[in-house]
């Protein structure tokens, strides 16, 4: 059975106003915009870039695409035809077809320079060849496609934590509420991933090395507030159990100290003391000591342990009160033993050993931070002077007013009107100018200073001779031994230096 083309085909979405020839031979497109989008003869831009963002906006709400230009098309036929010369008829290199969206009609606006250094709008053509892209399909154009600055913010966040930019792309439209709202297709999202890696190592190092920070200071600011904020659970009955809570901070209590001080009580015994001239001499017996397991093949076992029963010396000086053990666990990590600890609970110690208390384990090791610190989070602060922690805080504000205003429609209604006039005053005092392109919004992102590419003086590099094969420089004190090392020879005549028995005199 035939098949009826006409039929078969999708129905063409057409946008924009027709109009057709005298003749009805030539059929044209205008695009149905408000007139104060569209070109105006004579109008004055400060540079070529703010007439075309200008005109990129006209053509983004016309629903229409450029011509692809014509230095591009040279070049990409260069690249081809060069390549076919290099691998023959045989093995052509296969180009990618990759569909356009561009007709290449004739719809164009003239600029020329003036006399005062402004571009002049000479030439305005409006008419296209080809029927406009329906406004339900515009967000398809790469001319309306683009990453606002929530989006990139985004996409560099989760790039710190190993999300690639597909998944990243999806939660936007998680976020956006759908894939038309994001203005943005998952092809850019790779295409910005691709930008940021060809700016960066450093930038990307930075970026990276930045988070771990934060991730670090967040762990220990938690860790700090456990430590001010919570008390640990007393486990055994030793006097300055309590005092050691109050010194050390919770973590290292709880996983050392307090591991310590447990089998002091339960596991430890004294099988012999030995009283000289000032000080005495403790044998203690530690019967949970835990060993690693091995396999046959010398392998640790992971998790795998056994007890055995340790015999330790722990030394008390009543003259000044010090204590040390053979195991050497407080010269290894600054912390008591439990066979010192079952020695303090021998001699009835009530206080902690103050002597034994080394600061970098200790509660006040950090200091405080005061509460003007952070202004990101608690109010606006005169000293502000980047951009992104002016974006941080508009973000905090926002979020924290739309917090306030959840459980009030009216309210939430009356707010998002503010803001919809905030944004049109941004848009009259910011037209004509030109997108962030991606290394300014990386300089904007990591508040990293602005280049300036005339003050930056390259130093030429050190000539080296880093060709062939050549012997490894000895430092000072291998030259020192080396010339020891050498033995002098004497003249078999005299027996003098200086000279053989040849040259002798």
């Amino acid at each position: 059975m035939a098949m009826d083309e006409d039929n078969d085909r999708l129905p063409l979405r057409s946008f924009g106003i027709e109009k057709v020839s005298p003749k009805g031979t030539t059929i044209h497109w205008i695009p149905d915009v408000d007139e104060s989008i569209k070109p105006v003869l004579f109008s004055r831009f400060k540079s070529v870039d703010a007439a075309y963002t200008s005109y990129k906006e006209y053509g983004k709400k016309g629903g229409f695409e450029g011509f692809l230009p014509e230095k591009k098309q040279q070049k990409e036929k260069q690249q081809c035809e060069k390549q076919q010369g290099e691998n023959g008829d045989d093995n052509k290199k296969k180009k990618r077809n990759r569909p356009s969206s561009r007709c290449g009609c004739e719809a164009k606006i003239c600029l020329r320079l003036t006399r005062d250094n402004n571009y002049e709008l000479y030439g305005f053509e409006e008419k296209h060849n080809d029927s406009l892209v329906h406004p339900d399909d515009r967000h398809y154009l790469k001319s309306s496609r683009k990453l606002n600055y929530s989006d990139k913010t985004l996409l560099v966040k989760m790039s710190n934590r190993n999300i690639g930019p597909v998944v990243a792309y999806n939660i936007l439209t998680e976020i956006h509420g759908g894939f038309d709202k994001v203005g943005a297709l998952p092809q850019d999202a790779k295409n910005f991933k691709r930008d940021i890696l060809a700016y960066l190592t450093f930038v990307e190092f930075f970026s990276h090395f930045e988070t771990d920070v934060q991730t670090q200071r967040f762990i220990q600011g938690k860790n700090d507030h456990d430590t001010r904020y919570t008390t640990p659970k007393i486990e055994t009955t030793l006097p300055f159990e309590k005092e050691a809570i109050h010194i050390y901070t919770r973590k290292v209590f709880v996983d050392v100290v307090q591991k310590e001080m447990l089998p002091a009580v339960h596991a430890c015994y004294s099988i012999g003391v030995v009283s000289l001239d000032e000080s005495r001499s403790y044998t203690i017996l530690d019967t949970d000591v835990r060993v690693k397991k091995y396999d046959d093949n010398g392998d640790e076992i992971i998790g795998g342990h056994h007890t055995i029963e340790v015999e330790y010396k722990v030394e008390y000086k009543e003259l000044d009160g010090t204590l040390q053990c053979t195991c050497r666990y407080f010269e290894s990590r600054g912390l008591l033993c439990r066979h010192i600890f079952y020695v303090l609970r021998i001699l009835k110690v009530n206080c902690f050993p103050k002597r034994y208390i080394q600061r970098r384990w200790t509660r006040d090791c950090v200091p405080v931070k005061s509460s003007e610190a952070s202004t990101i989070r608690h109010g606006l602060g005169e000293t502000q002077e980047t951009s992104g922690a002016l974006i941080r805080d508009i973000y905090y504000i926002v979020d924290a007013t739309i917090n306030r205003l959840l459980s009030d429609n009216a309210k939430l209604a009356a707010y998002r009107m503010v803001q919809k006039e905030l944004l049109e005053k941004a848009d009259a005092e910011t037209e004509n100018q030109p997108v962030m392109g991606n290394k300014e919004f990386i300089h904007l992102l990591l508040d990293l200073p602005e280049i300036d590419e005339d003050d930056d003086t390259i130093l030429p590099c050190e000539p080296t001779n880093d060709k062939g094969s050549r012997k490894r420089l000895k430092n000072a004190y291998e030259e020192a031994s080396t010339k020891k090392q050498k033995q002098t020879r004497n003249c078999s005549k005299c027996g003098k230096t200086g000279h053989n028995s040849r040259t002798c005199e």
